[in-house]
């Protein structure tokens, strides 16, 4: 898609990056993830920041009975910044979402702990996008009071008090709240992406 002999890649070395990110990207091929770009730069217009809508049942709040609220088209926006993957992706919830690992309310609303920074240079867009998924699936969660400890305390709580004991959602049961694919197609050229990943030992930055 690029060509990388274009003089524009020698003005600043995070274009090549950017680039390269936007091509993998390119190749996800799923039926529940769609993407556009919000915002490029240079004059190839390089994406730097994407939004991320995902089709599929996901958890938006409670009731008043503690009974979940479901919404099927959640919108993630996702930021790259320069030094990236040194520095992590900016990763916000733009919709309503109740997960311990994503703030739910507050000035740090949908803020998300994907824990991207432990996979350093190997980590890549796509996965990234994934990962968020598997979050919003809830097949990816932490609701236990240990350390990294979970980023919504109150949706936490819940998780323990109400959602597993009532089977709502259990990660040691594997019953998620939707079990729909994220890829149609294996991703090319892209290191594996693991089925199912704890989130453990995650470091606020």
């Amino acid at each position: 898609m690029y060509d990388y002999s274009d003089p524009v890649f020698s003005m600043r070395r995070e274009f090549v990056r950017w680039a390269k990110e936007h091509e993998l990207l390119l190749k996800l091929r799923s039926t529940v993830i769609r993407w556009e770009v919000v915002e490029t730069v240079s004059p190839l217009q390089i994406p730097v920041r994407y939004r991320i809508h995902y089709h599929f049942k996901s958890i938006i709040g409670i009731d008043a009975e503690r009974n979940p609220i479901y919404g099927d088209h959640h919108i993630t926006e996702i930021e790259i910044p320069p030094n990236y993957p040194m520095e992590t992706c900016k990763a916000f919830m733009v919709t309503d979402t109740w997960h311990p690992n994503i703030v739910s309310k507050g000035k740090d609303k949908g803020r998300i702990c994907t824990q991207s920074e432990k996979f350093g240079t190997l980590y890549e867009l796509p996965q990234l996008v994934l990962r968020i998924g598997e979050i919003l699936q809830y097949r990816n969660y932490l609701a236990e009071m240990v350390d990294p400890y979970p980023f919504d305390l109150e949706v936490a709580k819940w998780v323990r008090e109400y959602a597993e004991p009532n089977n709502i959602i259990n990660q040691k049961n594997e019953v998620y709240v939707d079990s729909s694919p994220l890829l149609t197609e294996a991703l090319d050229a892209t290191p594996e992406v693991p089925k199912k990943i704890i989130i453990k030992n995650f470091k606020r930055v």
